[in-house]
């Protein structure tokens, strides 16, 4: 299939996925989130979107230092702690195969159920400890 194919294949699950990545533009500042899109597609070694976003970050003023530094950034100074875990989480997301993508959501899922449950309720941090073997 050629790239001009997707669209009127999937027309509706384009429009869904362009909708999806606008929605993020309200919650994180647009240069970290062309960051772990630049991150992803390395490495899931998509030269179109390598292509993309390399430009798009080039475009919003990021230093090309910064950007030539993403293959490698665990040991590159340039990034803030702030892009660091973002770009530590896109990697760990990455990587994952489906079934521990789903396992990984899942967990996260339901603790985040918990600790509201828990935090509604009072729940008092002693009764999480074992009982002593009086």
């Amino acid at each position: 299939m050629k790239y001009a194919d997707f669209g009127s294949l999937a027309e509706t699950a384009a429009r869904g996925l362009v909708a999806a990545s606008l929605a993020t533009k309200a919650h994180l500042p647009e240069p970290l989130l062309e960051l772990v899109r630049l991150r992803a597609s390395l490495q899931n070694g998509c030269h179109f979107c390598i292509a993309m976003h390399t430009d798009r970050l080039q475009r919003l003023g990021v230093p090309t230092e910064r950007v030539a530094a993403l293959p490698a950034w665990h040991e590159a100074s340039v990034f803030e702690p702030r892009e660091r875990a973002a770009l530590a989480l896109c990697d760990a997301v990455t990587r994952l195969s489906p079934a521990e993508m789903a396992a990984l959501v899942t967990t996260i899922a339901v603790i985040n159920a918990w600790n509201r449950i828990s935090i509604t309720f009072e729940f008092p941090p002693e009764s999480a400890l074992p009982k002593s073997a009086a």
